[in-house]
């Protein structure tokens, strides 16, 4: 691929999405391959790779076993990696959250001995300002003062804002599922130039086991990064999904984030209830099915914006789509089913009184087994009835 470098100073298209984060994947790539270090293979979001998680969701997953085995590379390593986060899941059916990130979202990370910070932190520092032409002075990082290896690493960073201690200490700390293994680190943010806002990016974080420090590993969301240079509110508005779509969906930001989860799930080898992966995978589903009816959106226009995706990421199984369409359709007949059951116990009980029976443990299992709809949902059916 031939990368444009003024690719990012151009106005924002939609229809360009994909080519900014391949710009973002290959000039990363370029730059610290060219620099010794040495690319991982990434993993498929779905696999046991990483005992400690039911989906890869950092870079960090990649580098684990390098870091069992202490074998970093002297001159580091670098991937590019598909994350999923579950985080979101529990807001789905609150109408009023609009998640702050994606679910499912692409990463470029790396890892290093832990006497390279300065060089990582000059090179990183180096690329956002000469590989994605970013302005310096859009630039902060956020730094507690107490991390003296960090504040040395960045001690020769020209015209970069350096926020020191902003922050509660917790910000400045991280947790990686290993036991005795955690972090502490910096944080980078570009000033979103419609907002006026600093809105973090990534992290530089040194790993220590025991107080001892063990390695240095960095993280980056392109989504992210790309929302944060072209002024955008949310993550998902530099996202492939929001490419595929078509203006009806563009302005449902929530519904794409579980749809991009969906697709990616299922064409991951993913299959709804089965194994943790899959019992996630179910409870997106049956959010998709809401936040499609809540919205109006047609089933066919899910298919034609899943079908674009699909293209869009080079998978040519299109029976992914159809199986979401299929899961989708037959949850949206138990919904019916169980409002029809809420409609006859409405001409005896209030819905003060519907609410109580479903607080029962034994019924809520009961109703849950019979219609697989979600907690939330029944209570939102029950209070529109």
């Amino acid at each position: 691929m031939n990368i444009d470098k003024n690719l990012l100073n151009q106005n924002f298209k939609i229809d360009r999405i994909i080519d900014y984060q391949e710009f973002i994947k290959n000039s990363y790539l370029k730059k610290f391959e060219n620099s010794g270090y040495l690319k991982i293979q990434p993993v498929d979001i779905a696999s046991d790779y990483d005992k400690s998680t039911i989906f890869i969701g950092s870079s960090i997953s990649t580098f684990k076993p390098l870091l069992e085995k202490n074998d970093i590379p002297e001159s580091g390593a670098i991937v590019v990696q598909q994350c999923l986060r579950i985080q979101n899941k529990k807001s789905i059916y609150n109408d009023e959250i609009i998640p702050e990130y994606n679910s499912y979202f692409n990463i470029i990370g790396g890892i290093a001995q832990v006497n390279k910070i300065e060089d990582a932190c000059e090179q990183f520092t180096n690329y956002l300002c000469n590989d994605l032409n970013i302005d310096p002075t859009r630039i902060t990082i956020k730094i507690n003062t107490d991390d003296t290896d960090l504040m040395q690493g960045i001690k020769n960073l020209h015209n970069i804002k350096i926020e020191e201690n902003t922050r509660e200490s917790k910000y400045y700390k991280w947790a990686y599922g290993m036991e005795g293994v955690v972090g502490r680190g910096l944080t980078y943010a570009i000033k979103n130039l419609h907002s006026g806002k600093e809105e973090d990016v990534g992290n530089i974080i040194v790993m220590g086991r025991n107080d001892k420090p063990i390695a240095l590993q960095w993280g980056f969301g392109i989504e992210t990064m790309l929302c944060r240079i072209f002024g955008k509110k949310y993550p998902i508005e530099s996202s492939v999904i929001h490419q595929a779509c078509s203006p009806e969906i563009e302005a449902m930001i929530k519904f794409q984030d579980l749809f991009a989860v969906a697709l990616e799930t299922f064409i991951s080898g993913v299959e709804p209830g089965v194994h943790s992966t899959g019992c996630e995978q179910r409870d997106y589903l049956k959010g998709l099915s809401y936040l499609r009816r809540v919205s109006n959106i047609s089933i066919e226009s899910m298919k034609e914006c899943g079908y674009r995706y699909l293209k869009l990421r080079n998978i040519s199984d299109e029976g992914v789509v159809e199986k979401i369409i299929k899961y989708v359709t037959q949850h949206e007949k138990m919904v019916g089913q169980f409002k029809e059951m809420i409609l006859e116990l409405r001409k005896k009980f209030n819905q003060d009184d519907i609410l109580k029976i479903l607080d029962d443990p034994e019924k809520k299992v009961a109703w849950t087994r019979e219609y697989r709809v979600n907690i939330l949902e029944m209570k939102k059916i029950i209070l529109s009835i």
